[in-house]
């Protein structure tokens, strides 16, 4: 090897030297900063799960759920609405015969009644005239065969806990 090779040598081994000795400062940095950053994001990670489990526990604070029970208590509403308008639905059918009617009304009220007791199972009408007491149909229609024509009757409800038309009184 001649000088110049030697001194080309020496110059590129003290350029590697250099920038190795450069780099390893670098290296620390670089690693304290990862650790830093993994540090910050598993603590942002924590306060999110607790952020979340806090409002989760106390479903008022969080206003989704705040939401959804508004949502629930509409719709409570309207099925409470949908079954008072039904309850007066069904009564109102049987309602328009109280008091003193013609044997022909009573004939349509009693179809009424055995319309509703083979379809409506859970609101049955007892149907009261003379000795007799009952919910069967074929009963009710022989109860219709008795009345006199043009003779007025009187007639009266009872109804159940729920407030439906639940007996039908009828009287000469």
């Amino acid at each position: 090897m001649n000088k110049e090779e030697n001194k080309e040598i020496e110059t590129n081994e003290q350029t590697d030297n250099k920038s190795t000795n450069d780099f390893k400062p670098r290296k620390w940095l670089l690693s304290i900063l990862i650790i830093i950053t993994i540090g910050i994001f598993v603590f942002l990670v924590y306060q999110g799960v607790n952020s979340f489990k806090s409002m989760t526990s106390n479903k008022e604070s969080w206003g989704i759920f705040n939401f959804m029970k508004s949502f629930e208590d509409i719709q409570e509403q309207a099925n409470e609405n949908k079954k008072k308008i039904s309850k007066d639905s069904f009564n109102w059918d049987f309602e328009t015969y109280v008091g003193t009617q013609y044997s022909n009304s009573i004939g349509y009220l009693l179809d009424d009644v055995i319309t509703n007791n083979k379809k409506n199972k859970d609101y049955l009408i007892t149907v009261i005239f003379k000795d007799t007491n009952t919910t069967d149909p074929e009963t009710i229609k022989n109860i219709k065969k008795q009345f006199e024509e043009w003779h007025k009757y009187e007639v009266s409800l009872d109804y159940d806990e729920e407030g439906y038309v639940n007996k039908i009184t009828i009287e000469y």
